[in-house]
């Protein structure tokens, strides 16, 4: 039987071509599909469906640490319009996700009482794998 493990959200980083992105705060991965209405009057009242296409994304936040590799190569995705590889991931790989992905929008913050921060949005650009499990 295998062991269960909580995990804490400290513990998942994000990372860009296998580099984590540092100054990283909070991240979020969400997944959603579309429904296809396949109700007739054959199906008595009810509404009836099936899965349509999938789409996947990442927001992630953080410190903007200017020279640091991770960050980088999440600005130069943006900037360049690459696709690169995305992990959400435990640090030893035991659990996470990973596929391709496309950075499509950056945002800064540079409160005068506070650090230079940042927010992005990545859209996956193809399939979504789970690691590890």
């Amino acid at each position: 039987m295998a062991d269960n493990k909580n995990i804490r959200g400290l513990e998942v980083l994000i990372y860009i071509g296998g580099t984590a992105v540092g100054g990283q705060r909070g991240a979020s991965l969400s997944m959603s599909a579309d429904e296809l209405d396949i109700t007739d009057k054959n199906t008595i009242g009810y509404k009836k469906f099936l899965v349509g296409l999938k789409e996947w994304s990442i927001s992630c936040d953080g410190l903007v640490v200017a020279g640091e590799q991770g960050y980088d190569a999440l600005f130069n995705a943006f900037i360049e319009g690459t696709i690169v590889e995305v992990q959400f991931k435990l640090e030893d790989g035991s659990f996470g996700y990973q596929g391709d992905m496309v950075v499509s929008s950056m945002d800064f913050d540079a409160q005068y009482d506070d650090a230079l921060t940042y927010s992005c949005e990545l859209k996956g650009a193809g399939d979504l794998e789970q690691v590890g499990a």
